[in-house]
């Protein structure tokens, strides 16, 4: 049976994501980190929060990850437009950064912000994932 609404397709089984977790919480005594992949969006607050109320233990390391938008054609726009979108990623990155980095220190969570690069942003993540060597991802 699957609990909750959130489930993993691995060969032939069924793993909920609660049972998942669980099991990996119950890991060793090394230290455990997670990658929470966030943007300005409310379901990534919500995942955020979420995952907070949920799942996080004390000694769990959290990353939080942004992988900006590309913009394909920008070859074809003039460079004065391509430095205004520079300025208005860097500042959208920037608020999602401090607004969530304080959420973090508001809840007691130790981690840092990563910013991404990526055409892909899933495969980004992943990455980064690897790298952390995280027990989970958080998307």
């Amino acid at each position: 049976m699957v609990d909750g609404m959130f489930s993993v397709i691995h060969g032939k089984n069924v793993w909920s994501l609660k049972s998942m977790f669980r099991r990996a919480m119950t890991l060793g005594t090394e230290e455990r980190s997670v990658v929470l992949a966030v943007d300005d969006s409310s379901n990534a607050e919500y995942a955020f929060d979420w995952y907070v109320t949920h799942f996080h233990k004390p000694e769990t390391r959290m990353y939080l990850v942004h992988c900006p938008e590309t913009y394909a054609n920008v070859t074809m726009m003039s460079p004065g437009k391509v430095q205004e979108l520079i300025k208005e990623c860097e500042a959208k990155i920037k608020s999602i950064e401090s607004k969530y980095l304080a959420k973090m220190k508001a809840s007691g969570i130790q981690g840092e912000f990563i910013r991404l690069h990526g055409e892909k942003p899933g495969h980004a993540i992943i990455d980064c994932a690897t790298t952390k060597n995280a027990t989970f991802i958080v998307t």
